[in-house]
């Protein structure tokens, strides 16, 4: 996290050095030291408002443009990054059948990144009067198996937009625990919804309800 919050400090640095002239007066180096104004922030836990307030207007710029910007030279550096690549944890459903097995080669070269994966969820245990209750509505009701794609759909999003995996190990103390359950609010309302009668009627549907309701900044994560 530090390596990453440091490369926008000094993209920042860089911008302010091309506006400020030589007669203008550059902002303090405290001002600029990022290790000095996160020193008492603990990366690991912090809230999002918590680092956000911790950067300055031109490292918050650099951050929005490069967000919204995919594609530019300072998101690929941060995307590239080895740190973000060692925090970042896989799906647990992209997660190799030998992974357990894979031992650490000393002989590997220390740019080589070892890939992490979450671990598979256990198996729910569904009780038989559940299941057999659940079995005569679905005789009767409408099907809600394109309903059920879409939960899906939302799941594997939140999984990957917050790089965890599983969603269900998120505690409730924690920054992604209330951006999670925000996420699956606004993708598939009718989970929360107590009332709802929304029944998706095909695959089609579902890709286009779910497209609508991704925010305007989560555009370059859409999934064609």
């Amino acid at each position: 996290m530090m390596d990453v919050l440091k490369r926008f400090e000094e993209e920042a640095a860089e911008d302010e050095a091309a506006i400020f002239g030589p007669n203008d007066e550059e902002p303090s180096d405290d001002e600029n030291d990022l290790e000095n104004r996160l020193e008492k922030v603990d990366l690991d836990h912090a809230s999002y408002d918590e680092l956000w307030s911790a950067l300055t207007p031109a490292e918050r710029d650099k951050f929005m443009k490069a967000l919204n910007d995919p594609s530019s030279e300072l998101a690929q550096q941060l995307l590239a990054s080895e740190e973000l690549e060692e925090q970042t944890v896989e799906p647990w459903w992209d997660r190799p059948s030998d992974y357990e097995k894979e031992e650490p080669d000393a002989m590997v070269s220390v740019t080589k990144i070892s890939r992490r994966y979450g671990a598979r969820p256990a198996m729910m245990d569904v009780p038989a009067p559940v299941m057999n209750a659940s079995a005569g509505v679905a005789a009767t009701g409408p099907s809600l198996l394109y309903n059920i794609c879409a939960v899906l759909m939302a799941y594997a999003y939140v999984t990957r937009y917050l790089s965890t995996s599983p969603v269900g190990s998120i505690l409730p103390e924690d920054a992604e625990h209330e951006e999670a359950r925000r996420m699956f609010t606004r993708l598939v309302p009718f989970l929360t919804e107590r009332k709802s009668k929304t029944v998706l009627p095909s695959l089609s549907g579902v890709i286009t309800d779910l497209w609508s309701r991704f925010e305007p900044e989560d555009d370059h994560a859409k999934v064609p």
